[in-house]
């Protein structure tokens, strides 16, 4: 196995920082997401999108980084054994990422990710409200995905949760 060399280290550092920065998980590279997923306390099944809907609030991937560090220093693993200079370059990358994470304050960015239908986009574009978009499409069990900003933009994402968006509107409608 060949160790991660300094430049995929620092591209990986940069946009794990930035993805925290932002609060916005979809910038994740896929880089990121390879070296991520296959990290200790990480769930490696999801793919990329799946991975980014998971961790679609910045503190909740910083959270998961930070918890797993101890897991993820390699330190059963000793000079001169097979693969000792790639676990040992995965160390240092995750020490470095926990190091330049551990200070980024993540700004609040509420969202609602919900699943829905292209019957609720239509809705919303022929002027139904939001909540009442999301009541009919719940009543009909049709759902897609999108994420609603509380500014009231909306953007269509691959994947998230059906129980969110039945809890959302659930919540929401009453």
């Amino acid at each position: 196995m060949t160790p991660i060399t300094e430049k995929e280290k620092a591209a990986i550092i940069k946009n794990i920082a930035e993805v925290l920065r932002t609060n916005h998980s979809q910038k994740l590279s896929k880089q990121s997401y390879g070296f991520l997923c296959l990290a200790s306390g990480f769930i490696a099944h999801y793919d990329h999108n799946g991975f980014c809907s998971y961790y679609g609030f910045g503190n909740v991937l910083k959270d998961d980084i930070l918890r797993h560090r101890n897991e993820n220093l390699y330190s059963h693993f000793h000079p001169g054994e097979r693969d000792y200079e790639y676990y040992q370059s995965k160390a240092d990358l995750y020490k470095r990422i926990c190091d330049t994470i551990s200070e980024i304050k993540i700004s609040p960015r509420r969202t609602w990710h919900l699943e829905v239908g292209s019957r609720v986009r239509q809705l919303i574009s022929d002027g139904t409200s939001i909540v009442h978009a999301l009541i009919i499409q719940y009543n009909e069990h049709k759902f897609s995905s999108i994420v609603f900003n509380s500014d009231g933009s909306y953007t269509q994402h691959t994947s998230a949760s059906l129980d969110k968006a039945k809890g959302w509107v659930e919540e929401n409608s009453k």
